[in-house]
């Protein structure tokens, strides 16, 4: 049996993710944070202070989704931000004492539910799921980066 006979891998990475993000927010929900956030608080916690964009890169979220996400966060008084000083249009985002509170209490919670997902499988097997993920990361990064053109099927005239 092909791989024309299944659904395609990429379907089953999607599904995943989705519920992967959904655990992760139940996880997190009782401690007040969305996935998103506790990304956010992870990166800053383990970068230190960052601007929008790398903060945006690291947490792999689009930058204006990270922007607003900063300034609800910043109301919440988990992060701060500040002007550049050697570019007054771009911010710096630190991690605030709430922040970090916030970010070791869930931790527990979500380190419990990690090794829940992972239960069962090896360190070799895991080892080979980074791998082939990794792979599967930089083909598609080379698709994008050649911009090649997905055909579009044309439409059916009436």
């Amino acid at each position: 049996m092909g791989i024309e006979n299944q659904d395609p891998p990429e379907f089953h990475l999607s599904v995943l993710n989705m519920q992967i993000r959904e655990m992760m927010n139940a996880v997190l929900r009782p401690h007040g944070l969305k996935l998103v956030e506790w990304r956010l608080l992870q990166c800053l916690a383990d970068q230190g202070a960052l601007s929008i964009c790398d903060l945006a890169t690291l947490a792999v979220i689009e930058r204006t989704a990270t922007s607003r996400l900063v300034d609800r966060m910043l109301e919440r008084g988990l992060v701060s931000k500040e002007q550049m000083e050697d570019d007054r249009r771009f911010s710096r985002v630190s991690l605030c004492d709430a922040g970090r509170v916030k970010l070791e209490a869930c931790t527990e919670d979500v380190h419990a539910v990690r090794q829940k997902l992972f239960e069962g499988l090896e360190q070799v097997e895991i080892a080979s799921l980074l791998t082939i993920l990794k792979r599967l990361q930089r083909g598609c990064a080379a698709v994008m980066a050649d911009r090649v053109a997905i055909p579009i099927p044309a439409r059916k005239k009436r």
